[in-house]
């Protein structure tokens, strides 16, 4: 099943990961996982594969592994830091990714501290001793 929203394009000067349509398609339901995802997890924890671009990528699909990794410092969340990622993108979106005003507040690709620090106050804002003071 795949509903009008997942078959939107992204806007124009967007970059996008180009990973197979097996690995993205939501055919099972809004939240499960892909399916091709599902059997990739049944054969192993770590499989490497090649994106559509030819870049080659890891996907870790056990969950206590991805935990791990993700909090390895060796490991960067921050997509930005990528030369490779960077140099295919067109010089004024590459302009505009890379300024740290522009991407202020977008703490799913930041690395500590500044994850940290992102994290710390949202959670600090929406406790339950501060969200009816808020409403």
């Amino acid at each position: 099943m795949t509903t009008a929203s997942q078959e939107k394009r992204p806007a124009a000067g967007r970059p996008t990961v180009p990973l197979p349509p097996e690995y993205t398609r939501r055919d099972a339901g809004p939240f499960d996982p892909p399916s091709a995802l599902t059997r990739l997890g049944e054969q192993g924890p770590v499989h490497r594969m090649t994106m559509l671009d030819g870049d080659p990528v890891w996907i870790v699909t056990s969950h206590e592994l991805a935990r791990t990794l993700l909090g390895d410092p060796r490991l960067s969340s921050d997509r930005f830091r990528s030369r490779r990622v960077l140099a295919k993108l067109p010089p004024a979106v590459r302009a505009r990714l890379t300024d740290e005003r522009a991407r202020a507040g977008g703490s799913i690709t930041m690395d500590p501290p500044g994850h940290t620090r992102s994290r710390c106050w949202s959670t600090r804002t929406s406790s339950p001793r501060c969200t009816p003071t808020r409403r």
